[in-house]
């Protein structure tokens, strides 16, 4: 008797664990997601700041 009410126990822990778990994680890529979406403009801008700087580095560089 004392072993089922520990496991069933033991059981609604991890139950609760697993909910908390899964709230943290889907807010936390809520706000990545939202992070990401005000950053993608500058990201990809900077993204290109680079390939062109690395293009003309590469165009420099004599044979």
């Amino acid at each position: 008797m004392l072993l089922v009410k520990q496991d069933s126990s033991v059981r609604s822990w991890l139950r609760g664990y697993i909910v908390v778990v899964v709230v943290v994680f889907s807010v936390h890529r809520y706000n990545n997601s939202v992070i990401q979406m005000r950053n993608s403009a500058e990201s990809v801008r900077q993204l290109f700041r680079v390939a062109d700087c690395h293009s003309r580095i590469v165009a420099e560089k004599p044979i």
